[in-house]
């Protein structure tokens, strides 16, 4: 079963500590800080169309479901209205269950 954490808070919360503390390391965690410093090279820039950055996330997020059937992967965005995780939710292909 492919399922998908999503976790949402304000920014500077612990997302990331949480994840890092409370998952096995086993289970992929898929940043939009990560995603957007690999884009940026910096976590202080902020692009005009984060979407950029976002569809960088739903990419991975892709990727890691097409190849493997039994996966849960986190996504650890600041997600704090329905319209951002619906946006997520409807890029992402093949999950089975969401937990929120």
């Amino acid at each position: 079963m492919r399922t998908l954490i999503i976790l949402a808070s304000l920014p500077g919360t612990g997302k990331s500590t949480y994840a890092k503390n409370n998952f096995s390391s086993e289970i992929p965690i898929v940043s939009s800080d990560e995603e957007r410093i690999k884009i940026t090279k910096s976590y202080a820039v902020m692009l005009d169309d984060m979407n950029i950055v976002y569809n960088a996330v739903i990419n991975r997020i892709n990727e890691l479901f097409e190849s493997n059937n039994d996966i849960t992967v986190i996504l650890d965005s600041t997600c704090l209205t329905d319209n951002r995780r619906n946006y997520f939710l409807d890029g992402i292909k093949n999950v089975d269950r969401v937990e929120q």
